[in-house]
């Protein structure tokens, strides 16, 4: 998956340096969304320690971002009536 830095809440990277989002940069296997069935993707960390899509928090109302600026962790999940 490609993702821009800027998009998913971080700098861009400068004089060609290698830029690799959350997850790949973690190197283990990608792990399945907590909001969706997918696996892969943009994700980003949440605070109790699973990994969900960006686009999956934004869409569902009882999530929220910790750091709007960061875009992570991904915070709120109790809050959704399983």
């Amino acid at each position: 998956t490609q993702v821009h830095a800027r998009c998913y809440g971080e700098l861009e990277p400068v004089n060609g340096v290698l830029w690799l989002c959350n997850l790949c940069r973690s190197g283990a296997p990608p792990p399945p969304c907590c909001l969706c069935p997918l696996i892969g993707g943009a994700m980003k960390p949440t605070t109790d320690g699973r990994w969900a899509h960006l686009a999956c928090a934004m869409w569902i109302p009882e999530t929220c971002l910790a750091d709007v600026k960061r875009m992570e962790p991904i915070d709120g999940l109790s809050r959704i009536s399983k």
